[in-house]
């Protein structure tokens, strides 16, 4: 797993920074935002960095944010994942992400970095998906095919 000394994103794909997310495991379980980039900030119409994952970023689904986050830094995966996301204007958006955990200093997973893409078209145009970077989804995962 990188460190995250190693993760400098504005050397190597700086047209990336503007869609990315970076947030810490703090020693209590909650997650803070280290960096928010401008395309991220100007979507959801505030800067969210210094503050911490809850209700009041995220409404009621900020717990599900939450594990899916624990659940990349606990097992170690790299997620990718499809779903709707709403803005401070009450419209809804298909957004598509890439959640990797990074290692502090002592080798220990306790950063991510986040990737999101608002895609064209209506929330509604895919079912939500999480799926483990490399691993092949389960037949039942995958759409029926007429």
């Amino acid at each position: 797993m990188p460190l995250r000394r190693d993760f400098d994103i504005l050397i190597a794909r700086p047209r990336l920074l503007p869609m990315m997310v970076i947030l810490e495991r703090l020693a209590d379980g909650q997650f803070v935002h280290r960096y928010v980039g401008s395309t991220i900030v100007t979507l959801a119409g505030r800067d969210a960095t210094g503050r911490i994952v809850g209700p009041d970023l995220y409404g009621d689904r900020w717990q599900v944010v939450a594990k899916t986050y624990a659940r990349a830094i606990d097992d170690g995966v790299v997620l990718w994942g499809i779903d709707r996301a709403t803005w401070p204007r009450g419209e809804w958006r298909s957004a598509e992400w890439l959640i990797a955990p990074l290692a502090g200093l002592d080798d220990m997973p306790r950063w991510l970095a986040t990737i999101t893409l608002v895609l064209d078209g209506p929330a509604t145009a895919r079912a939500p998906e999480i799926h483990v970077v490399g691993d092949e989804p389960d037949i039942e995962d995958k759409p029926d095919v007429p």
